[in-house]
């Protein structure tokens, strides 16, 4: 692995060694595909896989003290890996070796693949003393669906130190849930489809953050998602209605010819569309969802306002209604489409979450005074690096490392 991949910087390893979760953390999602793929040379079933690689998580964590580099790591994750993979291949040998001799005949089902948060949320778990244990919840997991359909998202490219990976997996939300990507009407073509999305075997595509991916959609609609986003998508898709709900950022190039609406769940608002390529923004918590039509027509709806958006406009929905929304607001939240992160006179306090999502920057301020400071630049999403120099650049802010996360200070107190 270290051969293939960009290492770790360095100063995550000093955090992890310092004893930084957040640290652990970003390693677990940085290098958890690639490791993956390394154990199940020796054990294929990837639910049995993810399994291993709790256990060698949390000998990173044990033996933190000792990694002194990031290629000390990754020779560490390397080795723990191949050793805990093989440890698995031979105690299944063994129990088919027993099974054979005893005449008894076990059926080994192939469990369901956890997503990555699950396996983190184990790691996380026994690092606190509470993990569930996981055949209980791989049981939980298979006694959800019938099915289990995973959709696998292509990378759409290459980020300097934050590779973006390929992410699917099947999730069934409780109806408590349900608030976080639509409201609940209850009858009609609102009611079907709130039905449609609530269905148990309803697939969830996610990314994290720092992450973009693409997937193709059975009917042939193409969506890329943007950081930390998640896209549902009811089993009925698309032979009866044409309908997913969006929690995050996406673009989606539908295509036309289908004799069924395509109808997209988001915020406070439902689009339809027949045949057009589009962009949104809507996060849990939004205030306002954000529209942009690049081709095409859609019409937006909200409540009892309807629109129809032609391409090159935008609209902005939120509870008094839809309407245009500013330069600033399309460009901090969709200039990512184009690769880039492009901040118009906001305020730091509202930069912080951005760079958290878009480059996995975990930072904080020195001094709060300092949440108030308008800024604006513009940087590529393929480097922490450029991101952090545009805003030192052009806010009069310095990043500081304290060994655990980085800290925004003011560059004339620094002198």
């Amino acid at each position: 692995m270290a051969a293939t991949l960009k290492q770790v910087d360095s100063q995550v390893v000093t955090a992890l060694r310092e004893g930084d979760e957040h640290a652990l953390e970003r390693v677990f999602y940085e290098r958890f595909p690639a490791l993956l793929e390394l154990a199940r040379a020796d054990v294929p079933d990837a639910a049995r896989a993810s399994r291993v690689l709790v256990n060698v998580f949390l000998r990173a964590w044990q033996e933190r003290a000792h990694l002194d580099s990031p290629a000390s790591l990754d020779a560490m994750l390397d080795k723990a890996t191949h050793e805990a993979a093989r440890r698995e291949k031979g105690r299944m040998a063994s129990l088919h070796r027993f099974e054979a001799h005893e005449g008894v005949k076990t059926q080994h089902k192939v469990g369901v693949p956890p997503t990555l948060d699950e396996v983190w949320g184990e790691v996380k778990g026994a690092l606190h003393g509470t993990t569930a244990n996981h055949a209980e919840m791989q049981h939980q997991r298979q006694s959800l669906s019938k099915h289990h359909a995973a959709e696998h998202m292509a990378a759409i490219g290459k980020k300097s130190s934050l590779p973006m990976l390929a992410l699917g997996g099947v999730v069934a939300l409780s109806l408590a849930l349900l608030a976080v990507f639509f409201w609940i009407p209850s009858r009609g073509l609102d009611g079907r489809m709130t039905r449609a999305l609530a269905n148990v075997d309803t697939r969830e595509i996610s990314t994290n953050s720092g992450q973009r991916g693409n997937v193709k959609l059975d009917d042939g609609t193409q969506v890329t998602l943007g950081a930390d986003s998640r896209l549902r998508v009811p089993p009925s898709f698309p032979a009866t209605l044409r309908v997913v709900a969006l929690n995050g950022t996406a673009t989606f190039n539908v295509q036309p010819g289908s004799a069924l609406p395509f109808y997209l769940r988001v915020g406070r608002a439902t689009v339809e569309v027949t045949g057009t390529v589009f962009a949104v923004s809507s996060y849990a918590g939004d205030e306002r969802t954000l529209i942009r039509v690049r081709e095409g027509t859609i019409k937006v709806s909200a409540g009892s306002e309807e629109q129809e958006v032609s391409a090159g406009n935008a609209v902005s929905v939120d509870d008094d209604g839809i309407s245009t929304p500013s330069t600033s607001e399309l460009s901090s939240e969709l200039s990512w489409i184009d690769g880039r992160m492009v901040i118009t006179d906001l305020p730091i306090e509202e930069v912080i979450p951005l760079l958290r999502r878009w480059y996995q920057l975990d930072v904080t301020v020195a001094e709060k005074s300092l949440l108030e400071r308008r800024v604006s630049w513009s940087a590529g999403l393929d480097s922490a690096n450029a991101a952090k120099t545009a805003m030192e650049t052009n806010a009069s802010v310095l990043f500081d490392y304290d060994g655990k996360k980085w800290v925004l200070r003011d560059v004339a107190k620094k002198k």
